[in-house]
């Protein structure tokens, strides 16, 4: 990823946006790597500057370690606030540090706690204020309107019983024209259409979904939109690169058989029912037993 775009990354969101697509072309020219067994779904690096750089390339990089080299060398003396800092940036090589509050809230007290020297002091004057008033003001709206719509889209997820399809639905397309940029409302919205067999906005709302967040769960849903709609073209293609994704699971081959059964391919099902009464386990489960044994009796019937 960050070979393609080194300078200037994919943007905010370009990793939940992309690398699940790199994945699956990783295991589908590696179908036999070890690897597979381990994949799953995957929203971060588990390296923050990794993150750092796929999203915002080698530009990014360097200027955030720019100003951390800014303020080290500006210091009076190295005090707890150094060492807070120091642990947070060892600990951002193996994990995600900056999403979680706690880490966050050292950060920003360890950052405010550092003495620097006289070329950091900043003379505020009158513009200065109206400037640092307006920006809180600009946040504090901009925070007041995520949190408004978290709790009227959490509310709306708890009271969600199906009992009023058109109410559910009516409440959705409101929030959703009010939308805060989180993906997640984005799926759920496109999950809550599907249920209510209104695919062809649930395909809309997945497609916008996947500019910002595509996973094995997104294509499987798409997947399934299209192929309620008798795109089976469109289907198979979400299901293969659901397949590619994570290809220990089992519910995209499975349903890929049921297709081609369906579209009149019975040798690709066939062959990929076979495939799938081999196929090694993760994690044994009625579910997956289910398919297999259902599989065998697929492939007992021949051609």
């Amino acid at each position: 990823m960050i070979l393609n775009k080194p300078i200037f990354g994919y943007g905010t969101g370009g990793f939940m946006s992309n690398y699940m697509l790199y994945q699956a072309d990783y295991f589908q020219k590696n179908s036999n790597t070890l690897y597979s067994m381990l994949a799953d779904n995957v929203i971060h690096p588990f390296n923050e500057y990794l993150f750092l750089t796929i999203e915002y390339g080698i530009i990014g990089l360097i200027l955030v370690i720019l100003i951390l080299l800014v303020i080290i060398k500006s210091s009076r003396r190295i005090t707890i606030s150094h060492i807070c800092l120091l642990s947070v940036g060892i600990f951002a090589c193996f994990s995600y540090p900056l999403r979680y509050p706690f880490v966050l809230v050292l950060l920003a007290y360890s950052l405010a706690n550092i003495k620097t020297k006289e070329v950091f002091s900043i003379s505020i004057n009158v513009l200065g204020k109206v400037v640092s008033i307006m920006l809180i003001g600009i946040i504090s709206a901009v925070l007041v309107n995520d949190i408004r719509f978290e709790r009227l889209w959490g509310n709306l997820v708890q009271k969600n019983k199906f009992r009023n399809k058109e109410l559910l639905l009516n409440s959705y397309e409101k929030l959703y024209f009010e939308w805060n940029g989180d993906p997640a409302f984005l799926y759920n919205y496109g999950a809550i259409l599907n249920r209510v067999e209104s695919y062809e906005i649930s395909n809309i709302i997945l497609n916008k979904c996947t500019h910002y967040w595509n996973d094995y769960d997104v294509q499987l849903l798409l997947a399934d939109c299209y192929l309620q709609k008798e795109k089976f073209e469109k289907a198979e293609e979400c299901f293969v690169l659901a397949s590619n994704m994570c290809p220990n699971r089992f519910i995209p081959l499975y349903q890929l058989v049921h297709l081609y059964d369906r579209i009149g391919q019975k040798e690709k099902a066939y062959n990929l029912a076979e495939k799938i009464i081999h196929k090694k386990v993760k994690i044994s489960s009625f579910k997956v037993q289910r398919i297999k044994n259902e599989m065998i009796e697929y492939v007992q019937k021949g051609l």
